[in-house]
């Protein structure tokens, strides 16, 4: 019995010594790294952040065109004439050159001929009038034509006119374009201005020429 007593003890000490020292829990692991999120937004701060920048790209499409282009000159010395006119008015102008079409003066023609006997009968009679600068026109599609002269000033072209009307003709006055290189100034406008005024760009003799403005670039 007492050697019964002395094995149950012994196994109580050692099972208390492994469970003390040798079955020992594992280490707890360690925390996993803190992944950075982006910072919480809620969906009425989202969608006015949204709303603002699609306001201020709405204002800058709509913001108005500060480059303005004035013309076309017929010729460098209009445009010229008119940049220092540009300069006067506080303007700092740019000149630029395209291909367009000059106003060449007021012509004087005589129209509507049916065939080559009407070209030959206004010419007879333009000729027996000692009117010596006609010419016959090639045919175009406005029609068969008599040119009786090209003038720089409306009243010189008015005159011709009436004299070929008491030689019992219908003579037509018509502005006369030929392709060339004109000419443009690009100004920028000065804060309060709402265009560009035109009024005194063009000399006194350039006639039928007229101007305008338009956004830079069109």
């Amino acid at each position: 019995m007492k050697t019964a007593l002395l094995v149950l003890l012994f196994a109580n000490v050692a099972f208390f010594a492994w469970s003390a020292w040798i079955d020992t829990p594992p280490a707890a692991a360690p925390a996993a790294t803190e992944k950075k999120l982006p910072p919480l937004v809620l969906a009425s701060e989202d969608e006015a952040g949204k709303t603002a920048a699609a306001a201020s790209g709405t204002a800058t499409a709509a913001r108005p065109e500060s480059c303005i282009s004035v013309g076309p000159f017929d010729s460098q010395e209009m445009a010229d004439g008119a940049a220092k006119q540009l300069r006067d008015r506080g303007y700092d102008p740019r000149q630029r050159s395209e291909e367009g079409e000059r106003w060449d003066g007021y012509w004087v023609y005589v129209g509507n001929l049916k065939n080559e006997l009407e070209e030959a009968r206004v010419m007879r009679t333009l000729i027996q009038a000692q009117l010596n600068d006609a010419r016959i026109m090639p045919v175009a599609p406005e029609g068969r034509r008599v040119s009786v002269g090209v003038f720089s000033e409306r009243i010189r072209a008015e005159r011709r006119a009436h004299a070929i009307e008491r030689l019992g003709l219908s003579p037509t006055i018509g502005e006369r374009r030929t392709p060339g290189t004109v000419y443009w100034e690009e100004v920028d406008l000065k804060p309060g201005d709402p265009a560009v005024v035109t009024d005194g760009l063009l000399p006194p003799d350039a006639g039928a020429s007229a101007l305008g403005t338009r956004a830079c670039g069109s």
